[in-house]
């Protein structure tokens, strides 16, 4: 989906809510749970009417991360659903401090910063391979459409390969392989 309009602003017809800040981090079980809010919650007045993202990090395998964002969880599943294939005993780390919270399998690592900017990095033996910062994911309404979407844009470089990603896609999306 293409929601700017090649010029930085966003499409007449969408309507973006983009998490701003962590409100919560919660471990349960294995997963790291992060609530995240679109605005300023730090004040109790604050969180008023207020709607919540609900990213659920998690490692199927050692060294691998899943990641899954919700928005109105309990509304109607369209899916698709794909089966993961899920170890049972993976060993993960979990740290939630005053400044982030981490996830860890591995040698690879997820890191939400707490306060007051939103940020998501991935980290491979500490040192960052990609991640998103703020406005670079969220919940998009359509009106012309009447269809809701999630969206995340990770930051790579001109000409970086993203080849963990492309090669986990399915042989009929040829041009994600390229």
């Amino acid at each position: 989906m293409k929601i700017s309009d090649g010029n930085w602003l966003i499409q007449p017809g969408l309507n973006l809510i983009q998490p701003v800040q962590v409100y919560e981090v919660e471990q349960q079980g294995n997963e790291m749970v992060v609530y995240a809010a679109p605005r300023d919650v730090r004040e109790r007045a604050w969180q008023l009417d207020t709607p919540l993202f609900t990213l659920r990090f998690f490692s199927p395998q050692e060294g691998i991360i899943g990641v899954r964002m919700e928005h109105f969880q309990g509304a109607l599943d369209n899916g698709p659903h794909y089966p993961l294939n899920v170890q049972k005993d993976v060993h993960v780390e979990i740290e939630n401090t005053a400044g982030f919270a981490e996830l860890k399998s591995g040698s690879l690592s997820v890191r939400v910063t707490k306060g007051e900017f939103w940020a998501l990095d991935f980290l491979r033996d500490g040192l960052r391979i990609t991640g998103s910062q703020l406005k670079n994911n969220g919940y998009v309404q359509d009106s012309k459409t009447q269809r809701n979407y999630m969206f995340e844009r990770l930051d790579l470089g001109v000409g970086e390969p993203s080849t963990a990603s492309a090669s986990a896609l399915p042989p009929w999306c040829a041009t994600a392989r390229r």
